[in-house]
């Protein structure tokens, strides 16, 4: 078992190397909710702490009304790796079995032999953030289905940000991922082939045990909203090699070397709505994602361009 926790580490941190320059010491945290007799019910981690809490409290998430209701107090850590963050949710999740922690990836007494940093406690405050009142959650936004998305594509010229967006809107709709999965691929992570393209999704939150998530797309029956081959378009035109798949371009179309951030694909979105005279209010960012799962839902099929 301690072999395998180490191979699991090493590969953490391997893969945190890619984004080292993007982040600091002590981005990474593991941070728990505490009710009124001071019980831990839930346990979590995250790289983003304000928009973690921002995500339970304010909008959607995976734990029940009850969960949020019973919330008295959160108390968060910063630990300097991301293999430290790993291993710590799940030592603590072993060692305290919350009520809203269904499942437990190792057994205590496996992980407790691993050293460990000595966690600081802080409580975590935020005046846009009160923990008492009932988290609300915003209207649903409307999927992004097939016409949708071709009537967001042909609005696009030959520009080279319409380029970018074309790829960007395809990928996203054709691999059904969360936007912020979507600004999160590399280069390496990418690989063509005879049959259209497979992305390896590296930090996918369905991947919670480790398993590395392929995403396989094919080419498109029509060339001008084929996905595959608007992905090949937008790297051959902006001279990507290696890093961030969908980046920054200025008015001057240069291509910077960060990736676009979520928010970004939302506004991109609610652009092309705009422009292909939809309702922007009723899209968001994941709404290429939920188009694509409703698209094939109604189809009964994967969905293909």
């Amino acid at each position: 078992m301690t072999s395998l926790l180490n191979k699991y580490a090493l590969i953490k941190e391997k893969r945190a190397e890619k984004y080292k320059k993007k982040r600091n010491d002590s981005d990474y945290f593991v941070y728990m909710f505490v009710d009124a007799n001071n019980q831990i019910i839930y346990i979590g981690k995250t790289i983003r702490l304000p928009a973690r809490m921002i995500q339970h409290f304010k909008t959607d998430s995976h734990l029940t009304d009850e969960c949020y209701n019973n919330v008295k107090h959160v108390f968060y850590c910063s630990l300097k790796t991301n293999a430290e963050m790993d291993l710590y949710e799940i030592y603590l999740i072993d060692k305290h079995r919350p009520q809203y922690n269904t499942k437990s990836i190792y057994e205590r007494d496996e992980i407790c032999s691993i050293i460990l940093p000595e966690l600081v406690w802080k409580e975590y405050y935020n005046e846009s953030l009160d923990l008492k009142e009932k988290r609300t959650i915003p209207d649903k936004k409307t999927a992004a289905v097939i016409e949708d998305i071709q009537a967001m594509v042909y609005t696009l010229g030959g520009s080279l940000i319409d380029s970018r967006d074309r790829a960007l809107i395809l990928i996203g709709f054709a691999a059904a991922i969360r936007r912020s999965e979507l600004v999160a691929i590399m280069m390496e992570d990418i690989e063509f082939n005879r049959d259209g393209l497979t992305i390896t999704m590296q930090n996918s939150k369905t991947d919670q045990e480790g398993q590395v998530n392929k995403k396989s797309i094919p080419y498109g029956s029509h060339s001008d909203t084929c996905p595959v081959r608007s992905l090949h378009d937008w790297l051959q035109a902006a001279k990507i090699t290696s890093g961030p798949l969908f980046r920054r371009v200025n008015r001057h179309e240069q291509v910077g070397e960060r990736a676009l951030s979520d928010q970004s694909v939302a506004l991109i979105v609610k652009k092309l709505v705009k422009t292909a005279g939809l309702d922007e209010k009723k899209y968001s960012g994941d709404s290429l994602r939920f188009g694509s799962i409703t698209t094939a839902a109604n189809r009964g099929v994967n969905v293909g361009l």
